[in-house]
């Protein structure tokens, strides 16, 4: 083989002037001969002590490479000061069309709105406040975002998603490992895989919506208290959510309505034409995997000898398989966007009303309605991420569950919660 790249060379970012932080010291090189795998390091600087997303671009006498999905992995999303490194492999997948020379090299690194990483919103007035204060960070509270103050009750916190394109859905190889093929009833078409771009950045709850913060925004006691952190697991369904007004409309009168009629002059100026959301699916995948492609958010598939019930590469990010135990939020690994609970623990609504009356189906490029789910013959609701009570195939990071109708979640009773999204129109 060829060796890939001849010569290389690093370009500064760009940064906002609003941005107290810089990327410098990028240095690229290849891990030749050994492998064909790039490193590009970087140092960020940041005196706030502020976290950044990180974007890396190559480019190749002045033209830009577009590398594969997945194929481009390390210290990318929430990074501290400090110094870093991105690792691209070009033969990702097998992919063998890089093997040849590119002359000149160079690769770019950027801060993706530094500024605005976090979405804060303080509940503390509960049902009967006219308005909720909203701010906007890049700071990190002194021990993070895995403290009780933010799952509680009182603060509500998401977490911004960049634009871009991943790849959604199942493997061959997952289907037939799972065996969801025999467990589904609908079109085979469901569980191809497919590349679906997002061209809007979103926002995403860090935690499923906990008890104390559901109870707190109806105005209704929590008993006992210390039930406050666990998730939502039961008693919401997809109507209670977005209300019974005409898919894909949201109504006032809805949990989701209220919140946004309570927000709305804090968040108005700062992002026009977003609101409160339940995530589509391809919203909740894009957030669930953050770069990876694998079955876990961890980078990992399944292991030899796991089971049903018994998966050592998901215990580390996922409860699952644990009976009538409820466990708190946030007490697994998060993934690499900082979220947790994606996997495991409880089922999460998606926005997408998957039936044949839901609306037309809007292709790979911010879908409403996953064309590839449009079969059902009723309005059905669905779920994302697995349960605690639930099994491993539960929570593969491309699959969902039918969790009912829009009224009833009689499909799986128990373990049905739901993660928050702030959403641009």
């Amino acid at each position: 083989m060829k060796k890939l790249i001849v010569s290389m060379s690093a370009a500064l970012c760009g940064i906002a002037a609003v941005s107290a932080a810089s990327i410098e010291n990028v240095i690229i090189r290849q891990q030749w001969p050994w492998s064909a795998k790039v490193n590009v390091d970087y140092t960020l600087k940041d005196t706030t002590g502020g976290r950044h997303d990180v974007k890396v671009t190559f480019q190749s006498d002045g033209k830009e490479i577009a590398p594969v999905y997945g194929s481009v992995t390390g210290d990318r999303f929430g990074v501290a000061a400090g110094e870093h490194r991105i690792v691209w492999d070009p033969q990702y997948g097998g992919n063998q069309g890089y093997d040849k020379l590119y002359p000149n090299m160079t690769a770019t690194v950027t801060l993706e709105d530094s500024d605005n990483l976090y979405m804060v919103v303080d509940l503390s007035g509960g049902k009967d406040a006219t308005s909720y204060p909203v701010s906007f960070t890049s700071v990190p509270p002194s021990g993070g975002w895995n403290q009780q103050d933010y799952k509680f009750g009182e603060k509500l916190v998401l977490r911004r998603i960049p634009a871009g394109t991943f790849e959604m859905g199942l493997t061959q190889a997952e289907i037939d490992h799972y065996g969801f093929r025999e467990e589904r009833t609908f079109a085979q078409d469901v569980f191809q895989r497919r590349t679906v771009t997002l061209t809007k950045p979103y926002y995403i709850g860090i935690f499923p919506v906990t008890k104390g913060q559901y109870y707190r925004m109806e105005g209704v006691e929590i008993t006992p208290a210390w039930e406050a952190m666990n998730p939502v697991r039961s008693g919401v369904t997809y109507s209670n959510l977005r209300g019974s007004a005409t898919w894909p409309q949201l109504a006032d009168d809805s949990i989701l309505g209220r919140l946004n009629a309570k927000t709305a002059a804090a968040v108005s100026a700062a992002l026009p034409g977003y609101n409160f959301e339940l995530p589509t699916q391809a919203q909740w995948e894009m957030a669930c995997r953050a770069g990876t492609t694998t079955a876990f958010n961890n980078g990992t598939n399944w292991s030899e000898g796991s089971t049903k019930i018994k998966e050592p590469n998901l215990d580390p990010i996922a409860w699952y398989a644990v009976g009538s135990l409820s466990p708190l939020v946030g007490e697994k690994q998060a993934n690499a966007f900082g979220l947790y609970d994606m996997h495991g623990l409880v089922h999460e609504f998606i926005r997408d009303l998957l039936s044949s009356a839901a609306g037309v189906p809007s292709g790979v490029t911010n879908p409403q309605t996953d064309p590839l789910l449009h079969v059902t013959l009723y309005p059905a609701a669905w779920g994302c991420g697995g349960r605690y009570n639930g099994v491993v195939a539960e929570c593969v990071a491309g699959y969902e569950q039918l969790i009912g109708n829009e009224q009833s979640n009689y499909w799986v009773d128990d373990g049905i919660g739901f993660r928050l999204a702030f959403v641009g129109n």
